[in-house]
């Protein structure tokens, strides 16, 4: 083989590799949804979505005044597209409004097993908790007299 087609396959190669990297190596960390309406006096769910890493210790929310949140939950999954792995991590919380204004959670640094990363904000709108026409439907019962 030529010397000039080695140097052309190792560069193929290395221009692969290259291109591909920040792809397979990127990690994020993201609110979802980011953005949207929380009923209030309900238990409404938001996700923070952990993507390429993972939480170095506890997750600390930045203190609102607008809304209480607690953890409820936690899910992992591991994905493989086209030769890339993707490992998310799902941590689940409970947002519950404290007042009927907009809930905004600014944006935070959390620490990952990747380093610090930033977390952008999320804004919700608070509105009127609504209920399905099953839930607040009266059964009635009717009796015959003989």
């Amino acid at each position: 083989m030529k010397r000039a087609s080695i140097i052309k396959i190792i560069a193929l190669i290395g221009f692969g590799f290259l291109w591909t990297a920040p792809v397979s190596w990127a990690q994020q960390v993201y609110w979802s949804p980011a953005s949207g309406t929380l009923q209030q006096g309900k238990a409404n769910r938001l996700q923070l979505h952990f993507e390429g890493c993972s939480p170095d210790g506890a997750v600390s929310l930045p203190q609102i005044a607008e809304a209480d949140f607690s953890k409820i939950g936690q899910s992992s999954s591991m994905n493989i597209f086209n030769s890339r792995v993707v490992q998310k991590l799902i941590l689940e919380f409970q947002a519950s409004p404290t007042s009927k204004s907009t809930v905004k959670i600014p944006a935070f640094t959390v620490k990952t097993d990747k380093g610090d990363i930033t977390v952008a904000e999320a804004n919700f709108e608070v509105v009127e908790a609504t209920t399905s026409k099953f839930a607040s439907a009266t059964v009635m019962r009717s009796e015959e007299h003989t």
